[in-house]
């Protein structure tokens, strides 16, 4: 059994089995799997983005090391 962690850009799976990380074409799933996978694939991509975004807004309120405030 695997765990689905990604779906990458090039179509394939990331999957979690075992401790260790697979790649697996969409086409080698089953029609439940792809399935799934699609209706995944869109919550993930969510996820993904409000990850990226609260790091460009952490980014951006943290002051640079050389700003002094105007002293």
């Amino acid at each position: 059994m695997a765990t689905l962690v990604d779906v990458a850009t090039d179509g394939t799976c990331v999957l979690e089995a075992n401790g260790q990380r697979l790649r697996v074409p969409l086409e080698n799933l089953s029609g439940h799997d792809r399935d799934y996978v699609g209706g995944a694939a869109v919550r993930i991509a969510a996820r993904r983005d409000v990850k990226e975004r609260a790091i460009k807004a952490q980014a951006v309120a943290a002051p640079a090391p050389t700003d002094t405030a105007g002293l």
